[in-house]
């Protein structure tokens, strides 16, 4: 193609990107919703990095339980409260809206979030922007009463964009996120859809995200794991994190994951992945625990060590976790840790 003076060509994947300065479209020219004519994969939450070895030993007798002062224990409690009440907040701010919105249903919102997956990917923006921009997508559909399937697209780029503003340094301009959409919709109803979701929201966009909790998780378990040589540290594992990560982002694709506690999915893949690291089950095994007697009886002597860490450090018992740990078991598929899977969000999150 021949480039002009107010046009810069590039492609992404399989559709082709133009990014113009001077934006004349007339929306009534435009496709209507180019994004679920596309076929996409719920797996596309996928790394590719090389495991570092650790040791994998089962128990450790010199291990001491460490010993805090009053004013660290008053510390520690005063942000876990803060943290429960936004958690609370937002699981009862997020309504069941499939109910409401009959145009919506998990599988379009589902190849939604693929989309806007990729697209975040394709920026290069952190998992925490995606993650938010999945959480205000919920919370808004459940203030509206209709929306209609052409608008879906629209809402679901400009909630990246508001998260985008939220989280990220560098933001693409309006136009690009126009782009992304290959032009169904204009710069202009990207602005007015802002304006519209932010009132919705009441204009507070800060929450507590599936990425936050498992970042939260992983800090607590890899201090937990200092004081016993044995245990893998997830950080300093690059394939291990990135494994916890693929999970947590898949299970962000599902529905019906607004019905249960962010914080306990976390944990449950938690449990999960280190049981794996540990050798104390196999990926085939995991398939079983939908049914809780399956883990509940057959891992004694895991589960009263991880149910010692989760008391201590997290303030959960693991028999609360039964109903989630069978839930998040069902996205630990071979698709996820296969060893050629694609990259998506490269940057570990802070």
């Amino acid at each position: 193609r021949k480039k002009t003076k107010n046009s810069v060509n590039f492609t992404y994947k399989k559709f082709p990107f133009k990014v113009i300065k001077n934006e004349n479209i007339v929306a009534s020219k435009l496709n209507e919703v180019p994004l679920f004519e596309q076929i996409s994969s719920p797996y596309s939450t996928v790394t590719n990095y090389q495991s570092t070895e650790t040791s994998t030993k089962k128990g450790d007798d010199n291990y001491e339980p460490k010993l805090y002062s009053s004013e660290e224990i008053d510390k520690v409690f005063d942000i876990d409260r803060n943290l429960s009440e936004k958690n609370l907040e937002l699981q009862l701010r997020r309504k069941s809206y499939l109910e409401v919105l009959n145009e919506i249903d998990p599988k379009k919102r589902r190849i939604l979030l693929d989309w806007i997956m990729e697209i975040s990917s394709f920026y290069q923006f952190k998992r925490e922007t995606y993650h938010l921009s999945v959480v205000l997508l919920d919370l808004y559909l459940s203030t509206i009463k209709s929306l209609s399937i052409k608008n879906f697209q629209l809402v679901g780029v400009t909630c990246l964009l508001i998260a985008a503003k939220n989280e990220e340094i560098l933001i693409p301009c309006v136009q690009n996120f126009a782009q992304s959409t290959q032009y169904a919709y204009i710069s202009k109803q990207i602005l007015e859809c802002e304006v519209a979701i932010l009132n919705g929201l009441r204009w507070k966009i800060q929450f507590l995200t599936l990425s936050f909790w498992g970042n939260y998780v992983i800090s607590k378990w890899d201090d937990f794991s200092k004081r016993n040589k044995s245990l893998p540290l997830i950080r300093k594992n690059k394939k291990l994190y990135f494994d916890f990560f693929s999970v947590i982002d898949t299970i962000s694709l599902d529905y019906f994951h607004i019905y249960k506690d962010m914080k306990i999915i976390a944990v449950s893949v938690l449990y999960l992945i280190i049981g794996m690291k540990m050798n104390f089950f196999t990926l085939s095994d995991i398939k079983k625990f939908e049914k809780i007697e399956s883990y509940t009886d057959n891992y004694l002597s895991y589960n009263l060590f991880i149910d010692q860490f989760f008391v201590e450090y997290l303030g959960i018992e693991l028999n609360k976790c039964n109903e989630h740990i069978g839930y998040v078991s069902m996205f630990f598929q071979k698709e996820l840790f296969d060893k050629n899977k694609e990259i998506m969000f490269e940057n570990i999150d802070v």
